[in-house]
């Protein structure tokens, strides 16, 4: 009832829950990347941040993508509030010489597909099918170097 005071309907505080999220994961990120010392460092340490965010919050996914059919908006400003920031920073980052120019609204969209996509396997062995024997971040840390190797490559090769 008394939520009724402050939203209109069920969909109104979805999509304030959605905007909520976002920013807590966002806020989240900002803060571990925020000592950084190069992009690269700023990269590993985001999807850390991100993956260590959706442990602690098992249902930010579902949040999300049931977002993408209740509160279209909400899920649409979800990630392209994110793709403007990680575009910023990457402008940033060329003109600081850390990586090559490019496009960086593509690059935005691709590496943030990779930082979901990573963590659902994560969430889904940390919480469900192996969860004894993989140590706390263990499992994370590689996945993390991995990805690193693989923007190593994507931000430091000549552009076509």
């Amino acid at each position: 009832g008394t939520f009724y005071t402050y939203f209109e309907s069920k969909e109104e505080i979805f999509r304030a829950l959605v905007a909520y999220m976002s920013r807590r994961i966002r806020d989240w990120i900002g803060e571990r990347v925020a000592t950084a010392s190069d992009r690269l460092m700023a990269e590993r340490l985001g999807i850390e941040a991100y993956i260590e965010f959706a442990r602690q919050h098992k249902g930010i996914y579902r949040i999300i993508s049931e977002a993408e059919f209740v509160a279209t908006d909400a899920y649409r400003e979800h990630y392209e509030g994110f793709a403007r920031a990680y575009r910023r920073n990457l402008e940033k980052a060329a003109r600081d010489g850390e990586i090559r120019p490019g496009d960086y609204e593509a690059w935005a969209w691709a590496i943030m597909g990779i930082a979901v996509f990573l963590g659902i396997p994560l969430l889904l062995v940390f919480y469900v099918a192996w969860r004894d024997r993989i140590t706390h971040g263990g499992e994370t840390s590689k996945v993390v170097q991995e990805c690193s190797r693989l923007e190593i490559e994507f931000k430091s090769s000549p552009a076509p």
